[in-house]
């Protein structure tokens, strides 16, 4: 079966619930003023623990349709006889490192895009340039670092 064949397995199974992140979510972003910092910065923790947790479960279940191990099947239903082998099943553990891994590139990645696409339409300022052969140039003085000629 493939990953994406989500509709019949949550009918097995039961749908996943998610309001414990929205709402965390929800009170990091809208309660600013009107939390106490500790209350402000314990919400953001909640919200990173929740959606780490939350890939995790992701991954979970999309391994365990893909590689399926401790369930049997019992007139045509899915049966949980071991969590744990669910919940460590190699291709969900390689899967999240993976997925904790390769987010962080893609982050710096899109960042460095955005960055880059800034300076080059900045590059007539004479501060922070980009020059013909598309490399960054720091400074308009000759005796920074970032100029060469």
């Amino acid at each position: 079966m493939g990953g994406a064949r989500w509709n019949g397995r949550t009918r097995d199974a039961g749908q996943c619930p998610g309001g414990a992140i929205g709402n965390s979510l929800g009170l990091w972003i809208f309660g600013w003023k009107k939390l106490s910092p500790r209350v402000y910065l314990t919400t953001l923790w909640l919200a990173v623990i929740g959606s780490l947790l939350s890939a995790f479960f992701i991954i979970v279940a999309n391994s365990r349709m893909q590689h399926p191990v401790g369930i049997t099947y019992s007139h045509g239903r899915p049966v949980l006889k071991n969590v744990w082998a669910v919940l460590i099943n190699n291709t969900a553990i390689n899967a999240y490192e993976h997925t904790l891994t390769g987010s962080p590139a893609v982050r710096a990645a899109f960042v460095l895009g955005i960055s880059w696409y800034q300076l080059w339409r900045r590059r007539e300022d004479a501060i922070d340039t980009v020059g013909p052969d598309r490399l960054v140039i720091v400074g308009s003085s000759v005796s920074l670092a970032g100029r060469w000629w």
